[in-house]
């Protein structure tokens, strides 16, 4: 049967920082539990590690270390597989991680011990079945490959395993050697291939009904999921997940068991206001350890101190409870302590909001950033940004040693900061059912709804004056023909109408008159012309040397739903030519959240705010056509 990549897990070992590499290993061959997706029939996996059975050509041909998997953006390859081996009994490998910026993060994560885990993509082409009476069937892989490793937040390979559907298939031969007992209860797929003399009988055909079977996988993943999501929220473990995956235990039985844990656990520390390592004494670092343990577990992340640990396995009841110093059960009397101006707790919430919130934002990427840039300011004045001419032509000096002086010419345009804001309510429900998804999905909601205004309010400033940009000091809009930046009639993105603008650019002139040779690195486009872009700069091998792109692989595409129209733009490297800046208040960049004792509202009320700012400094570095 065709067989999709599988995965499974295992831990890092040993880090050399100097070399930037990590040995691991990848495999012990331990039976894990499986699900056939095709039948549903449960059985167990055992990976063979004698050399004879593992095809380690992939991975010793330099196979990626992935970010968990991802295989469709060349932004998720952390790094290369050295070597790998198996001896029988493990499987081991040195891989090295790429020293781009981006990958920095993971691998000091790896460093610090907060990234413990690997999981290996691999592919069956061949299975042994054997079959004891009254257990179920193992599957012995006997030939397969090794695709990729990966690092992973979670080490546990729960209850079935991850498939993806999307990854391609492998014809997979399964060999059974079940004993005649267990034949006939055996459930094979049908296009199962089988040694001469332990074919299956024909009437042992299984016919399966396509939909309800995709509906029950569904259903199996989706309870997967649901405990694993229960474990991670409130700490319950591995052994949790394996116990209630492998037991088939439904939803509810679930939520049951997880609050008998979670009751045991706060019998056994019935004063939820002791916790070992944190002491009372700084009710900010308190607060701190509290606020990082709500981020881990609203990101299923490991916290970012150690104190915060402490609390993973408390619910915010009880952090509430633990901040207002008293030891009452009853959630109405928490949450009325809580809910006080005197509180530690809003507080708390504040700053778990705020980490939440600085996470989901910076990993935000509104297009406006790519063709401008940033500039901070330090109050709300209008902010003059000086354009500078030239510097002074040098001069030859003589024998007297006599240097004359020069004046830097300057021109200046301006910018002003502007604040924004809105206010949203948590309700007390919330708190009670220590529901952090729905805390979660608010803070992650306002982060996204915040980079979309700041995207929206540079485009609205940039097309102003119907797409001509603002009015600079000398009183032209940014793309005026007088600046020698704007098209004289409109016409489709093609190589003679960029052609025209990459020349107008490289003609521009500072102040003083000097060619400052600006080339374009991005062209800017509504959806509508999105694929036009993308055909002029596409990689295409011509014939004839006459048929040549001149920009295939020398421009990037930026489109936005924000831009209707045809109109389009060329953009220099805003780092050596801006035309556009934006920024935010020295020392607050981006959205923060403040919190208040909501008085209409039965909860605590999040004041989200921003200090943005955005305008045309210069005209030089971009060229615009009106487009047809």
């Amino acid at each position: 049967m065709d067989m999709p990549m599988q995965t499974r897990a295992a831990a890092v070992q040993t880090v050399d920082e100097a070399a930037r590499t990590i040995e691991l290993v990848w495999s012990t061959g331990a039976a894990v539990p499986r699900v056939n997706y095709r039948t549903g029939e449960r059985f167990m996996e055992v990976l063979s590690l004698d050399p004879e059975h593992c095809d380690l050509t992939r991975l010793n041909s330099g196979a990626p270390v992935l970010n968990n998997h991802g295989q469709y953006d060349l932004s998720q390859v952390l790094g290369v597989v050295e070597r790998a081996a198996v001896d029988g009994t493990q499987g081991t490998a040195t891989v090295r991680f790429s020293d781009r910026p981006d990958v920095d993060p993971y691998w000091n994560d790896i460093k610090n011990g907060i990234i413990r885990n690997v999981s290996v993509g691999y592919a069956v082409r061949k299975f042994e079945v054997t079959q004891e009476e009254g257990k179920p069937a193992t599957y012995r892989a006997i030939d397969w490959m090794p695709m990729e490793l990966s690092m992973v937040p979670i080490g546990a390979d729960a209850g079935a395993g991850t498939r993806s559907a999307d990854l391609s298939t492998t014809p997979c031969e399964i060999i059974n050697r079940a004993s005649p007992a267990n034949k006939e209860s055996a459930t094979m797929p049908d296009s199962v291939q089988h040694e001469p003399g332990h074919e299956m009988p024909a009437n042992n055909t299984r016919a399966t009904d396509a939909a309800a079977l995709n509906a029950a996988i569904a259903a199996e993943r989706a309870r997967i999921a649901h405990v694993n999501d229960v474990a991670q929220r409130h700490a319950l473990g591995a052994d949790f997940v394996r116990a209630h995956v492998d037991g088939g235990s439904t939803a509810e039985a679930v939520n049951a068991a997880a609050l008998t844990a979670l009751a045991a656990r706060s019998e056994q520390s019935p004063s939820s206001s002791i916790r070992v390592g944190v002491s009372h004494d700084d009710p900010e670092a308190v607060r701190s350890a509290m606020a990082d343990a709500i981020v881990a577990r609203a990101t299923y992340t490991a916290p970012e101190n150690e104190r915060a640990r402490g609390y993973m396995g408390a619910s915010m009841l009880e952090m509430a409870a633990d901040l207002c110093g008293i030891r009452s059960r009853n959630p109405d009397e928490i949450m009325r302590r809580a809910m006080h101006s005197t509180s530690d707790f809003p507080l708390l919430l504040e700053a778990a909001a705020n980490k939440v919130l600085l996470r989901t934002y910076q990993a935000a990427t509104p297009t406006y950033r790519r063709i401008a840039r940033r500039r901070d300011f330090n109050d709300f004045k209008p902010t003059k940004f000086l354009q500078a001419g030239d510097f002074p032509p040098l001069l030859e000096y003589g024998e007297t040693g006599e240097i004359k002086d020069g004046t830097v010419s300057e021109g200046r345009e301006t910018v002003t900061l502007s604040s924004f804001g809105r206010i949203v309510n948590i309700s007390r429900r919330v708190f009670i059912n220590d529901d952090l998804g729905a805390f979660n999905d608010l803070i992650n909601m306002a982060s996204r709804r915040v980079a979309d205004f700041e995207n929206a309010t540079f485009y609205a400033m940039m097309l102003k004056n119907s797409g001509a940009g603002p009015t600079l000091s000398d009183n032209k809009a940014v793309f005026h023909s007088g600046h020698g930046n704007l098209a004289a009639s409109g016409g489709a993105i093609g190589v003679s109408t960029v052609s025209d603008g990459r020349a107008a650019m490289r003609k521009q002139t500072s102040i003083d008159g000097l060619k400052l040779n600006i080339t374009p690195s991005t062209i800017v486009c509504g959806p509508d012309k999105e694929t036009e872009a993308e055909q002029l700069i596409a990689a295409i091998q011509p014939q004839q040397a006459g048929n040549v792109n001149p920009f295939s692989g020398r421009l990037s595409t930026v489109a936005d739903a924000n831009i209707t129209g045809n109109a389009w733009w060329l953009f220099a490297d805003p780092s050596v030519a801006e035309v556009f800046v934006y920024g935010y208040l020295a020392g607050n960049p981006g959205p923060r959240f403040v919190t208040e004792e909501g008085f209409r509202t039965d909860g605590v009320s999040l004041r989200v705010t921003l200090d943005f700012g955005c305008g045309a400094v210069d005209y030089r570095g971009a060229y615009r056509n009106a487009g047809n």
